[in-house]
């Protein structure tokens, strides 16, 4: 699971680095220049595309149930939370806060 994790988060541009917590909690380290250039939409795509594949690749190897969400944490490279897992019910779109 890890490396299938790995190989699709770092094949993105803009990654700079993921630590996992656990089999359902990450860390994405983003560059920040990327982050901080897009508009709050492209954010919103952004996250809910890599929180939807993390929870796939975490539910086919039964890290968590179906009906689970992995939870996925964006920092920039200074350490500055750009983005949270919501806290409304069981979706998969993230909280921007940079």
């Amino acid at each position: 699971m890890a490396t299938e994790i790995a190989e699709y988060v770092y094949g993105l541009d803009n990654v700079q680095d993921i630590e996992a917590d656990g089999d359902s909690i990450f860390k994405i380290t983003l560059t920040g220049d990327s982050w901080y250039h897009a508009e709050d939409k492209d954010k919103l795509i952004y996250c809910k595309a890599v929180n939807q594949t993390i929870t796939a690749i975490c539910q086919k190897y039964k890290a968590i149930k179906d009906t689970e969400r992995a939870n996925v944490y964006y920092y920039d490279e200074y350490g500055v939370l750009l983005a949270e897992p919501s806290e409304t019910s069981y979706t998969l779109e993230s909280n921007i806060l940079h």
